[in-house]
């Protein structure tokens, strides 16, 4: 009776641990595409220069949304003074 409830215990435990190997199977599949994908679109070739490439565009969008704003406050104060 222990021996089976033991034996039983231990087929659930690899069925869990097949299943937690499954899904890494599938996460790593999915980053893997995630990569070839910004290989091909980026011309990066890992995680790393990825976040840095992210990093940089992220800086010419706040150079660039600081130019929109100081433009569009002179834009009002012109419309404000018609």
């Amino acid at each position: 009776m222990e021996h089976e409830q033991s034996l039983k215990k231990l087929m659930d435990n690899k069925a869990k641990l097949e299943e937690y190997e499954a899904e890494i199977s599938r996460n790593q599949a999915k980053r893997d595409a995630l990569l070839d994908q910004a290989k091909q679109r980026y011309g990066v070739n890992s995680f790393t220069e990825l976040e840095e490439y992210m990093n940089t565009v992220y800086k010419k969008y706040e150079v660039a949304k600081q130019e929109v704003d100081k433009y569009n406050s002179q834009l009002e104060a012109f419309f404000s003074e018609v």
